[in-house]
């Protein structure tokens, strides 16, 4: 039996070997391109989308207060082609939270204005030479989602913001 495996062995090699010169032999190690092959068909016309979108859309899909005052804001962003739009950061979000106040409500006969419920405290110049007033006031503002609350990215263009 041995003597089988090595007869078989002793056949096969050179015929490995023949093979093998014969691959190598078909190697040009001369570096110049071949000829160029024929023209193809064209291809389809593929439209890639942007990963930064021309426009952005922005929908709030729902607003609720609790009874602790808290406001929840469900939003959506979408791109011009409808899709929606993921990764936001809550650094380049910001809120503002008004509420039309109609005419004469407050009793004073008024017209309509909007009441910002998100405000900062504009300090009095103490100098009257560099603006008007003499007194604190406050003075409408937005916020970031960074700023309080909390921030949640749904993955697929849906955000919640609770501030």
């Amino acid at each position: 039996m041995a003597s089988l495996e090595t007869y078989s062995w002793r056949r096969l090699l050179p015929s490995v070997v023949i093979a093998s010169a014969l691959a190598v032999s078909g190697c040009s190690d001369d570096g110049s391109d071949g000829a160029a092959g024929p023209a193809g068909p064209s291809g389809p016309n593929i439209i890639v989308k942007s990963e930064i979108p021309a426009t952005m859309v922005a929908l709030i899909d729902s607003a609720t207060v609790a009874g602790d005052g808290a406001l929840s804001v469900n939003f959506s962003l979408e791109d011009e082609l409808g899709n929606g739009f993921v990764g936001m950061d809550a650094s380049q979000i910001r809120f503002t939270v008004t509420q039309l106040v109609p005419a004469g409500a407050d009793g004073d006969g008024e017209p309509s204005k909007w009441q910002s419920y998100i405000n900062k405290v504009e300090k009095a110049p103490t100098d009257l030479a560099k603006g008007p007033g003499v007194v604190d006031q406050d003075q409408a503002t937005s916020e970031t989602a960074t700023k309080s609350g909390s921030f949640v990215d749904n993955g697929d263009g849906s955000y919640s913001y609770t501030l």
